[in-house]
């Protein structure tokens, strides 16, 4: 599923990351980014193992190993 983001959901990534967007700045970087992000949820969850790396934290966490 193809889904872009649109400038409120940029501007609540940049609120999260400590950031504020004043809206026309909010669309450009929707526009910006959205294609690519849409085109990256294409291969989610079909990437191996090894090639995900926040999926292995995750399981690394489950087994008590550390990093």
């Amino acid at each position: 599923m193809k889904r872009m983001i649109d400038q409120d959901t940029a501007a609540a990534m940049a609120a999260l990351a400590g950031h504020t967007l004043e809206e026309a700045v909010a669309a450009r970087v929707a526009a910006a980014i959205g294609p690519a992000l849409a085109a990256f949820a294409e291969l989610e969850g079909t990437l191996p193992f090894e090639a995900e790396p926040s999926g292995f934290q995750k399981a690394q966490s489950k087994t008590g190993e550390s990093a």
